[in-house]
């Protein structure tokens, strides 16, 4: 079946999943991610110098984590202050997010070289 634009701008194509973090004593609802955040997602990641993905999870919790309308309820300024939460929470979600956005293993592993191989500009004499 061929789809028309008007089915696939209709579709429900974006699956939650609810999870429980017990660190939190509660639960959150993790979104797949949609293109434009999927895009803001790797942006992020091409944004790391040289290989540091500090706050790459903390990123996709950002990106995932949604109220019970589908909206985010984070901001990316959002950020640092997850990073200070438990990491077994933010990985639970990081885990989630990834497999519901089709963020597979070898997609991480090639951004972490694709950040590595990314010329480091300070790095010349001066």
């Amino acid at each position: 079946m061929t789809l028309s634009r008007d089915a696939i701008l209709k579709a429900v194509d974006l699956p939650t999943e609810t999870l429980d973090i017990p660190e939190w004593k509660g639960s959150v609802r993790v979104r797949t991610m949609t293109g434009v955040e999927r895009d803001a997602f790797d942006e992020g990641i091409r944004d790391k110098e040289k290989g540091d993905l500090t706050g790459l999870k903390a990123l996709m919790a950002v990106m995932s984590v949604v109220d019970a309308e589908g909206h985010l309820i984070f901001k990316p300024a959002d950020v640092d202050a997850l990073n200070g939460k438990s990491a077994a929470a933010i990985d639970r979600i990081f885990q989630v997010a990834a497999r519901l956005s089709g963020l597979t293993q070898e997609d991480a592993e090639a951004m972490v070289k694709n950040s590595e191989s990314v010329p480091n500009e300070s790095s010349g004499s001066g």
